[in-house]
């Protein structure tokens, strides 16, 4: 992600910590500090865009160019969002611009959940769930939304069969997670923490499947 913002040029990287959020932000949900890292991250999230719109990245994905052709689809468009698995509303990785009825709904949606059960909430419950749920049932808050097909796009492969198609399967398997429209992948946590044994030579030096995506995008570093 900070390699490819440029010094930004192409975009600016805002990484946040609890403590900068809550220091933004007096109307957070009163059991925020109970939440676990996760469900913190996805009221983080909410606030963040809702406010200032803006693009989304789980510290999870792995950018493969500049992201010029998702920032577009802000500017002729509220944003875009994603499907997992052709299923699910995926909230790991977004667009949004400022202030939108779906962004609006969305932080209704944590505030009265958490009002109602505290930190004691489903995994997915305030991310997932919801976008889903109202995708189903009130697809109009997506009219101006780009909604990507992940499978044919940027999540190639579900959560559950990341480390086995990136780091068990032979190099040349790579072919089979290529998109033609793929400005960045979601590989999701359980990749990194496969990999936490691994030096950075090591890791440039391997040959798993993701070696292809992280050598394509230091390629494209030089263009």
């Amino acid at each position: 992600m900070s390699l490819h913002s440029r010094n930004g040029t192409n975009y600016t990287l805002n990484l946040l910590s609890g403590n900068d959020f809550v220091n933004n932000y007096k109307d957070l949900p009163k059991c925020f500090d109970l939440l676990c890292p996760a469900h913190q991250a996805d009221v983080v999230r909410v606030w963040t865009l809702l406010e200032h719109g803006g693009i989304w990245l789980d510290s999870d994905s792995l950018v493969l160019n500049s992201l010029s052709s998702l920032f577009d689809i802000c500017e002729t468009k509220n944003g875009f969002f994603m499907t997992q698995n052709r299923e699910v509303i995926f909230n790991g990785v977004f667009g949004s611009n400022k202030n939108t009825l779906l962004m609006n709904k969305w932080k209704e949606h944590i505030l009265r959940t958490l009002d109602q059960h505290g930190e004691n909430i489903h995994w997915t419950q305030i991310g997932n769930q919801f976008l889903t749920e109202s995708y189903i049932k009130n697809k109009s808050l997506f009219d101006e939304y780009v909604v990507f097909d992940g499978p044919g796009t940027m999540y190639p492969v579900n959560w559950d069969q990341c480390v086995n198609s990136y780091l068990e399967k032979p190099y040349w398997t790579y072919r089979h997670l290529t998109r033609d429209f793929q400005p960045l992948i979601v590989l999701v946590n359980s990749v990194y923490k496969a990999l936490g044994s691994h030096s950075k030579a090591q890791l440039l030096d391997s040959e798993y499947p993701l070696n292809y995506f992280i050598n394509a995008s230091l390629r494209s570093l030089l263009n």
